[in-house]
Parts: structure tokens; sequence; C-alpha cells
């Protein structure tokens, strides 16, 4: 247990770090800074949006200070009618089943290819859905891309697809607020145009724990997602400006330096990758496996290992 002096010194420290911050939060909206409620306006918040969906070249942005899970939730009661049915990733996140219930949804599952050689899951393929939407009546297609191990399917063919059925297609783009920025990380769900795409901007990013953007590719979307955001209870009034601005700053950073940010940092992950072959029984797979169906792209900024022992042991039997 600290003592008191001890205590009363950390305490010090970091509330003279925190001074700006304090100095910024409020526990309710400021009606002179804007509202996360409104769309209308031009208080600082609501040119904030503006600017982000300019940044991702969508129109409009819904920024969030309380991650990506809400955001999700708030996109699939938007883009589908209550009690639709759900093409949905059987791998996708929790708060996919928050939406469900909230939506009366009824989920039609794609189940994700397993990879026995690298050990995870891959990306959706559109024979998949294609076949899936040959069999199933669905109202709206939610998938997760990247997924959790950095690999994007057919995204880009999905989406088409879907959209020449004239169904709307929400991404949980999680872990990737980057795509956009650079040509050399995987095609943005927004670029591919998806109609919805939730992203956390502070897991990938630079902003703040729980800072999050809602991407919206069609103007006509918003009145219906803000009267969601004002009903459900989803979004709290005691949001946070610090975390509104970190967005805005990450976002800035990516405007601005991006591209080069993201290149240097997939050359060193390709040498630390290059680097990790070299060890016995490990394989820390890249863009090498991209002629499996699945396995369109990659961010080549993450690293995914896979033990190979088994297959030795294989081999020696």
């Amino acid at each position: 247990m600290l003592t008191a002096p001890r205590r009363n010194r950390t305490f010090s420290e970091g509330t003279r770090l925190l001074a700006g911050a304090f100095q910024l939060d409020q526990s309710t909206s400021v009606s002179e800074l804007g509202s996360l409620f409104s769309y209308q306006g031009d208080r600082p918040l609501q040119r904030l949006k503006r600017q982000l969906a300019d940044a991702y070249g969508v129109a409009w942005c819904f920024p969030s200070t309380h991650g990506t899970s809400g955001l999700n939730i708030l996109a699939l009661l938007t883009a589908c009618r209550p009690g639709g049915r759900v093409l949905v990733n059987r791998d996708a996140h929790s708060s996919v089943t928050a939406a469900m219930v909230h939506g009366g949804f009824q989920p039609v599952y794609l189940a994700a290819p397993y990879d026995r050689e690298l050990g995870v899951s891959l990306g959706p393929t559109r024979a998949a859905v294609h076949d899936l939407l040959a069999r199933e009546q669905v109202d709206c297609v939610f998938l997760t891309s990247p997924n959790y191990f950095g690999i994007v399917g057919e995204l880009a063919d999905i989406v088409a697809l879907a959209h020449e059925r004239g169904l709307p297609v929400v991404v949980d783009a999680a872990h990737a607020p980057h795509f956009h920025f650079s040509d050399a990380l995987p095609t943005a769900a927004e670029d591919a145009g998806a109609d919805f795409v939730a992203q956390s901007t502070h897991k990938v990013a630079t902003a703040l724990s729980q800072g999050s953007v809602l991407l919206l590719r069609n103007r006509k979307s918003v009145p219906q997602l803000y009267e969601h955001i004002n009903e459900l209870g989803l979004v709290s009034t005691s949001f946070s400006y610090p975390i509104l601005a970190s967005i805005e700053l990450g976002v800035l950073q990516l405007v601005e330096q991006g591209d080069r940010v993201w290149r240097e940092t997939k050359a060193r992950a390709d040498a630390f990758r290059l680097a990790c072959r070299q060890l016995p029984g490990v394989l820390c797979f890249g863009r090498e496996q991209d002629s499996k169906a699945g396995f369109a792209e990659l961010d080549p900024t993450g690293l995914v290992g896979a033990d190979q022992l088994d297959h030795f042991a294989d081999e020696a039997i």
C-alpha cells in the first residue's frame, strides 16, 4: 500500500500532466462547442464531423468516445429494417450479437474458411456469399474486415455483389483506420464502397482509448442514424471532449504523415517477419499466402506467427 507522501506526490504529478485535459473535459455537452447528438449547425464539433468525413472521402462521420462496439450496433440498426435478416460472418464481434437483440434481427451466418496450415480463419469469399444469397433471403450484409489476424477477404467483390442486389453493407473495420491513407496497405472498406464502416481510431491510429469513428457513404442515412443515437441511450451524454480532440489529431496525423509512417512501419514489420522465419518451428506468414481463397489482402504492419512444430512432428513420423 502506498504511503501518504508518495500517493500525494503521484497525484500532484498526474494532475499537472493532465491539467489541459481536465480543463477541456465536461460532464455534459457544451452548447458553444456543439453536440454529438446533432448533425446540423456549424459549431466546432459539427465542423469536426465534416472534416473527418472529408479526410476519409465519405459523406458523413460520427465520432465516438465510447469505442467501436456501440458504433456496430448503431450502424446495423440504421442499415437494416427491424426484424430483418442479416448475413453476418460467424466470427463477428459480440457487439453484433447485441445489435441482433436490439433490432430483432435474424442472423444468416457465413462461416469463415479455416486454414489448417496457418491455424487461423481467413476472410470471406465472393463465391461463399453468392451461394448463401442464392439460398437465403437477406436484407443486409455485415462483415468484419480485416479479421483479427489482419487478413482481408474479397471485400470489394462482396460489396459489389451485395449492391447488385440492393443490399446495404456494414463493415466492422475496427483494426483498419489507417488503410485509407497508404497504398502500402489493403483497400479500405470505405474505398471499397461499404455503406457503413466502424473503425477504432484508438486501436491503430493515435487517438485516446475509446476514440472511434463511424463512416457513412450516403448522407441520406444520416437522419435515421441520429434517430437511433438520440433514442436508444447507446451514446453517453457525458461524452469526452479530450477523446474527440484526440480523434481529430489522430486523423490529421494520418492525413499529413500516414503514407510515410505506414510505409516505414511495413518495412520494419517485413524485416522482423523475415527474421522470425529463420527460427525453427515458427511460421510468420505474409502476403505470399494471397493465392488462397479468402486471403485477398493482408495488413503487412501486423505480425502473426503460427507454431509449426506439429508439422515437423508429422514429417518425422
